[in-house]
């Protein structure tokens, strides 16, 4: 089993079943609790890494939707998330991603997930008003790849990650 960051926090064993948070429901929980510059990032983050069934984000469990995970990362140091977005983490459960098992948080609902989203977001500077500042910010500042001063704006992997921007930026605006 990994390392636990959160010790304090309960370990659920069966994991939690997947959840569904669809598109529009989303997009109304995010105008509640942000602006609309953070929900659009938040909105585009997911539509970049999270898994999507439908119209609808799809969570391994726990409300998920990000693989969020808890445990010791692969240089083993203990990564926590900031007491900003920890207060968000309920509980931890364990499950194998492509390679390796890996400890997963849980959150109570929907709502809490999102929350820690723009807690996350908000602290990486995005802004979703802008497709070009967005994907500089996802690519320097969420993804951060070790050679990602070489996806500057016009190269192939900047458009992709731009083209998710759009993508998402449309999906969002049928549900505002």
């Amino acid at each position: 089993s990994p390392i636990t960051s959160y010790p304090e926090l309960p370990l659920i064993t069966p994991p939690p079943p997947p959840n569904l948070l669809p598109y529009k429901e989303a997009v109304k929980i995010l105008n509640t609790i942000t602006t609309p510059s953070i929900a659009k990032s938040v909105f585009a983050v997911l539509f970049a890494e999270a898994s999507k069934n439908g119209q609808a984000f799809r969570s391994a469990g726990g409300y998920n939707y990000a693989g969020v995970q808890t445990d010791v990362n692969n240089n083993g140091r203990s990564i926590r998330w900031g007491e900003g977005s920890s207060k968000f983490i309920k509980a931890r459960y364990v499950r194998k991603d492509a390679v390796r098992k890996r400890e997963f948080a849980v959150f109570e609902n929907d709502q809490s997930f999102l929350e820690f989203m723009v807690s996350r977001v908000i602290s990486k500077g995005f802004n979703g008003n802008n497709g070009d500042s967005w994907t500089n910010t996802y690519i320097n500042k969420w993804w951060s790849p070790a050679d990602k001063a070489q996806y500057t704006k016009g190269t192939t992997k900047f458009n992709q990650k731009l083209a998710i921007y759009n993508s998402s930026q449309a999906k969002y605006k049928l549900y505002t």
